[in-house]
Formats: C-alpha cells, structure tokens, sequence
C-alpha cells in the first residue's frame, strides 16, 4: 500500500515498537524477512520489528490462505496470544 512505510516509520518515531504478523509458513520466514526489508517508497523503508509467523507446514499455510482463503484464523489466534503474552492494558 502507498505510504505504508511513511506510516509505520512514523509509528515508531513516535515510541510505539512495530510486529508484523503474516500466516505465511515458517519455512518461508527468509523470504518474508527480505520482503519486508526490500519495501521502500519514498526514501522510507519498513521499520525493523519481529516477524511472526505460522508454525504449520507449507502445504498447509497456503491451503488455509490460498484455497480456503482464511489467513484470519491464524492471525486472531496468534493476535490473542500475543495479547495473553502482554497482558491488557486500558
């Protein structure tokens, strides 16, 4: 998306810390990395943070997000973990 890492930099200028969450499969972690480090628009660049990532196979990962077209089942799961991890904070 245009302006996505204006945005995201400007997010951790202003002190936030930026995790970016895909429901690519662990086998696939280089690739997305270098992805993510290759977006450049405008003399902005992706700022670094962790890569979470699904622990499933492959074949697995891409029939959940290709043939079922349900990539949200990983990601609300992974996103409840996280927050059990952090804790809520109002």
């Amino acid at each position: 998306h245009v302006g996505v890492a204006k945005l995201y930099t400007d997010i951790v200028n202003n002190g936030y810390k930026i995790l970016y969450l895909t429901s690519r499969a662990i086998g696939q972690a280089d690739t997305t990395r270098d992805y993510l480090r290759g977006i450049k628009q405008n003399n902005y660049q992706l700022p670094d943070g962790p890569v979470i990532m699904s622990p499933d196979r492959l074949m697995a990962s891409l029939h959940r997000e290709v043939i079922m077209r349900k990539p949200e089942v990983f990601k609300m799961a992974a996103l409840r973990d996280i927050q059990r991890v952090f804790g809520t904070t109002n």
